[in-house]
């Protein structure tokens, strides 16, 4: 197991691909919680415990997505970049309260985000087409038939989950992953877009570069894109639904939110750089990751002021919590979490 507190994991700089990926032992065999969990095993910046992985590694590791179904199970994933390729190499890491653990994955494809139905059900979505199942005991590599990446997961149920990304969009049925080409991907400028999930037949997507400024939604029957944004050269990069409230946010931290079927634009972007890339909200709190964290309990986000600089394109909340994941300016990959 790794303790982040005494200095993460070390893996060689030459190495393209480290122990991490094949670990001597499979650490992450099982999500059972640990003896005594900690509050923090990493350090402690402001209100943010920050857990940093790699740090003597040069590939520019970083992480992408962060899933968990409680505090002491929670799943992180990423990638390697190189001067011969990005987005490659990937990892992943398993919390269990006290520790992170390598997964026992061994891929040359990165991994960019990870979702579960539950903590014996948990997917993970990358390049080259590839996504992973864990159930519990052991990871299985899934064929999807796509060779593109896929960026964003979500779903609501072991027999409904969806992936979306330069590959196109894809929907598991609990025993088989099916293009849907019902909602175009024009991966040309890099999808960059989001998914998630509310009901089977309540699902919202950004559009990202694929539509600027657009939010594609799912009835169950049809998709729907609608371009809700005044401002059609900004992309929409993030999306979260409560089912009654919609909150899409992007370029320059735009940020729009849907109520009883109508869009209203709460802040215009502010320049062209990538901003918010994430939001997922849970009871009266949204929040929004990219660029900078911010927080939102009514109409405007407010910076998160202690988080240190960096890109965290991982977001989740659980019913105490906040967990954030990406790369810190300092170049190292990092996830952090704070009670919410």
């Amino acid at each position: 197991m790794v303790a982040c507190g005494s200095g993460g994991t070390q893996a060689a700089a030459s190495n393209a691909v480290s122990a991490v990926e094949a670990p001597r032992a499979a650490a992450a065999s099982s999500t059972a919680a640990c003896a005594a969990p900690v509050s923090c095993a990493g350090t402690m910046s402001g209100s943010w415990c920050v857990d940093t992985f790699f740090p003597n590694e040069m590939s520019s590791p970083e992480f992408g997505g962060v899933w968990a179904s409680g505090p002491n199970d929670v799943w992180a994933v990423g990638w390697r970049n190189s001067a011969q390729q990005l987005d490659a190499n990937g990892f992943a890491f398993h919390w269990d309260g006290c520790s992170w653990s390598p997964a026992p994955l061994s891929t040359t494809a990165g991994l960019n985000d990870v979702w579960g139905a539950g903590s014996t059900d948990v997917w993970i979505a990358g390049t080259q087409g590839a996504t992973w199942h864990w159930d519990g005991a052991a990871w299985t590599a899934v064929s999807t038939g796509a060779s593109g990446a896929f960026h964003h997961l979500s779903g609501t149920g072991s027999a409904d989950v969806w992936a979306i990304g330069n590959a196109g969009l894809y929907h598991w049925d609990g025993k088989r992953w099916t293009a849907d080409p019902r909602l175009p991907v024009d991966a040309e400028d890099g999808f960059l877009g989001d998914i998630w999930a509310v009901a089977p037949d309540d699902v919202w997507v950004a559009e990202g570069f694929n539509v600027r400024g657009g939010v594609a939604h799912y009835d169950g029957a049809a998709w729907t894109v609608a371009q809700p944004s005044p401002e059609p050269n900004f992309g929409l990069f993030g999306v979260w639904s409560s089912g009654a409230v919609t909150w899409a946010v992007g370029e320059g931290n735009q940020a729009l939110r849907n109520s009883a079927g109508s869009w209203t634009q709460l802040q215009p972007p502010s320049g062209s750089a990538q901003g918010w890339v994430n939001a997922m909200g849970a009871g009266q709190e949204v929040w929004a990751s990219g660029q900078t964290v911010a927080r939102a309990t009514g109409d405007g986000f407010q910076k998160v002021g202690d988080v240190p600089p960096g890109f965290y394109p991982g977001l989740w909340l659980t019913a105490g919590q906040v967990w954030v994941a990406g790369i810190s300016n300092a170049g190292q990959a990092v996830v952090m979490h704070r009670p919410r």
